[in-house]
């Protein structure tokens, strides 16, 4: 079983060789093995549950009553005429840098002040109510991480008991159903990814519509959005249903895709998978987050700073820029691996180079790596950047 939603065919070979712990390996690398795949499911339960409870429970923690983020802005200090000290940052966007906090009293004093033509905007952000601030993104990374921690659940306990014992261990109604409900969590998590990324370049590129859909409806284009994602994944993934079955090779049960003898059939799918699930959605991530960051270095500071606050604002675009960038690196590093050896094994006839125990430590190896995916987006999303977290969509 494997990851996204295909099976290892060199399993059809399974009758040639014994179990993986009769093989020419040590003891201990057996147990270091099993040790990484019991540790990396864990963590990816453990990570994605935290993440949901944290993104539904406790918004407050990451985006309740937090600025918009949509760049890297500067901020100038002004006073009005009746000394109160507010902040502005340019194109009317929150700033990076911590907004002056001001008082009942001194709210009520900026209703009342006219202030100069330009900086009617900085009197809307600190007066005017904004009850939906930044919740909704909370609900993309609760998506994300029921996502992931689905993922880790079907993808690693049932994927690794095959690697071991070289058969299908499981009742045979399984195969098909766990297959499908593997390549569905892989096809939301990619996709929720690939959204998130989109809403941010979205934010950047016209924050002002995206304020005014906000307001007026905060939660159904969220929804509609992250429901999209999730039945685009449940009906593009049911052709798993359809040629995953328990097929008998030579007395040895083994779960595994039936093409008909069409072998070019399974190249195509294969095919597909790695345009639609990892080539398109890392390009536009990739061009996303690169023009995202294009954009924050680039955004020019109006006015005179101090060189402290020029410093920090330098400081935070590096940052920022840091973090999108890992974000793609790690999704393309983490998924290659899986994609690759089934490219290999469709197109070169990888079972056929290879022994099968070789072929299933390889395949065990790249599935892990692929999962690891599952538990380092929780990571990034709470640890990394605040900044990225506050953003409302």
């Amino acid at each position: 079983m494997e990851s996204p939603g295909r099976v290892n065919d060199s399993s059809n070979l399974v009758h040639q060789v014994s179990p993986l712990s009769c093989l020419d390996y040590s003891i201990l690398a057996t147990i270091f093995v099993f040790s990484i795949y019991i540790i990396t499911m864990i963590l990816s339960m453990c990570g994605n549950t935290l993440a949901l409870i944290i993104f539904l429970c406790h918004p407050e923690k990451y985006c309740a009553n937090q600025k918009r983020f949509r760049g890297t802005h500067s901020t100038v200090a002004r006073r009005t005429k009746n000394d109160v000290n507010v902040t502005c940052s340019e194109d009317g966007a929150s700033s990076l840098i911590k907004p002056l906090s001001i008082s009942t009293q001194e709210t009520e004093t900026l209703k009342n002040t006219d202030l100069p033509r330009g900086l009617h905007h900085v009197k809307r952000s600190f007066v005017a109510p904004n009850p939906v601030m930044t919740s909704s993104f909370n609900y993309y990374l609760a998506s994300l991480a029921v996502s992931d921690l689905l993922m880790g659940l079907f993808c690693i306990p049932v994927t690794f008991t095959q690697i071991c014992l070289g058969y299908w261990p499981f009742a045979h109604f399984l195969c098909p159903v766990v297959v499908y409900a593997q390549l569905v969590m892989v096809t939301a998590s990619t996709l929720t990814n690939t959204a998130i990324s989109l809403n941010r370049l979205t934010g950047i590129l016209d924050p002002i519509r995206q304020r005014r859909l906000s307001s007026s409806n905060p939660f159904s284009h969220t929804w509609l959005r992250i429901a999209c994602i999730w039945f685009v994944a449940l009906t593009g993934s049911i052709v798993q249903l359809v040629v995953t079955g328990v097929r008998s090779e030579e007395g040895i049960e083994v779960c595994q895709e039936g093409w008909s003898g069409q072998l070019h059939n399974r190249s195509i799918y294969t095919v597909v998978l790695f345009v639609v699930l990892y080539i398109i959605p890392l390009g536009i991530q990739g061009t996303t987050y690169g023009f995202i960051s294009y954009k924050l270095w680039k955004r020019s500071t109006p006015g005179e700073l101090v060189h402290s606050v020029e410093k920090m604002r330098l400081k935070e675009k590096r940052r920022i820029i840091k973090m999108l960038i890992f974000i793609v690196v790690m999704f393309g590093i983490c998924w290659l691996p899986s994609y690759i050896f089934f490219l290999l094994q469709d197109f070169s006839h990888l079972d056929q180079r290879v022994d099968a125990n070789t072929s299933r430590v390889i395949f065990g190896v790249c599935h892990w790596i692929a999962m690891s995916n599952s538990f380092v987006n929780p990571l990034i999303y709470l640890c990394m950047s605040k900044s990225f977290k506050v953003s409302d969509w």
